[in-house]
């Protein structure tokens, strides 16, 4: 396949656009140490930028995708620069707030260009692996390289980091050969295409809304948690990277899976460790047990994802629905580290694996009953 094939590009667009939550960790961190936030401010400010981002994909999806989709990339592009060159040159907390806020539109219209391509192709969960691939490769070389860049720049580093990930996929968002397609057939869903009733769209909103926060709401504070157990900033980082190296064999495993072994199996088998690694990392004192349930919680989310994201994708075969579940998705992901913070100041590290079992174990049942009422529809996407 080559490097300018729509998909390929959509992959990389949404590594891009999913940077910062890769990066949140030290996002946060550095937000603490360099400006003196406490956790819920710090929280705060990576919870806006996502928050931002998800919006756009989830309320404007349907019209921005109707755009030629050079203008969603290369647009999506323009605010990420601008976003991040003038988060370098604020000196204060409103102003960055508002910095940032701009870089998040950027990712959003890069969010709505994946998934609007991912969800008209014929394996939804099979291209969420690839881009979980990217996104995850991605990871890897930015958390690799932070530790170093924050010890150089404090935050700055951060934004000179994304900075340069948006400009390396300038050439590729220039190359893009995707036919555009009528406005109206792309807003417009027919009843052979629409396989989801309202009910069970509010039930995969619910589900993708409650365990995308609490995950955030761990990932962002790991490491704190780390810092807390007493590794250094270098160790995380490599602890980290280890994961994302690790999250790349799981999505492209995931990937070549497929559906084969259906998508509730899979599903359940990836939340149900991912929770209890969760629970060790935040309740642990020892530094070898937090980095490996570190590792193994990173492993099995990335192997989840594209079933999440698939599972809707496949209801219809617009992008609409795709769209709408992965702005949900990101927008849990956004209130993780306020809900996170807000969490920690009154409960603790073990409050955020609490809530993380919960989410599991009610999104869990509520996929299991989405699959249920579509093969009573005798639509069987979930065998």
């Amino acid at each position: 396949m080559r490097l300018n094939h729509p998909i390929v590009i959509a992959c990389i667009a949404y590594a891009l656009a999913a940077a910062i939550f890769n990066v949140s960790p030290f996002f946060v961190g550095a937000y603490m140490d360099g400006l003196g936030l406490s956790e819920a401010q710090a929280g705060f400010m990576v919870t806006v930028e996502m928050t931002v981002m998800a919006v756009i994909g989830f309320l404007l999806g349907p019209t921005i995708s109707a755009w030629s989709h050079k203008r969603q990339l290369l647009g999506g592009l323009l605010l990420i620069g601008l976003g991040n060159i003038a988060s370098l040159l604020a000196t204060d907390y409103t102003t960055l707030l508002f910095c940032r806020i701009v870089a998040g539109a950027g990712a959003g219209f890069l969010f709505i260009y994946a998934n609007t391509c991912i969800g008209r192709s014929d394996e939804p969960v099979r291209w969420y692996g690839f881009s979980m691939v990217a996104s995850s490769f991605s990871g890897v070389v930015l958390l690799m390289s932070l530790p170093w860049v924050i010890g150089l720049w404090a935050q700055n580093g951060i934004f000179l980091a994304l900075l340069a990930f948006a400009l390396l996929f300038v050439p590729f968002a220039l190359s893009d050969k995707q036919p555009d397609l009528d406005p109206e057939q792309q807003i417009q869903t027919t009843p052979e295409q629409a396989q989801i009733t309202p009910i069970v769209l509010a039930l995969l909103i619910l589900t993708l809304f409650i365990v995308q926060m609490t995950q955030s709401s761990y990932y962002v504070f790991v490491e704190r948690m780390a810092t807390d157990v007493g590794l250094s900033g270098p160790d995380t980082g490599a602890i980290i990277a280890t994961a994302y190296i690790l999250a790349v064999i799981a999505s492209a495993l995931a990937a070549w899976l497929g559906t084969r072994w259906g998508r509730l199996l899979p599903l359940t088998l990836s939340l149900g460790l991912h929770s209890v690694a969760i629970v060790v990392t935040c309740t642990t004192h020892n530094p070898t047990v937090l980095a490996l349930s570190v590792i193994t919680q990173t492993f099995t989310y990335f192997f989840s994802i594209p079933y999440q994201l698939g599972l809707a994708a496949e209801l219809d075969d617009t992008g609409k629905t795709a769209n709408i579940a992965a702005g949900i998705f990101f927008f849990g992901m956004a209130m993780g580290p306020y809900f996170g913070g807000s969490v920690i100041e009154r409960f603790g590290y073990e409050g955020i694996a609490i809530g993380v079992v919960i989410s599991v174990v009610a999104g869990l049942l509520i996929w299991f009953r989405i699959g249920v009422m579509l093969r009573a529809r005798s639509s069987t996407l979930l065998a």
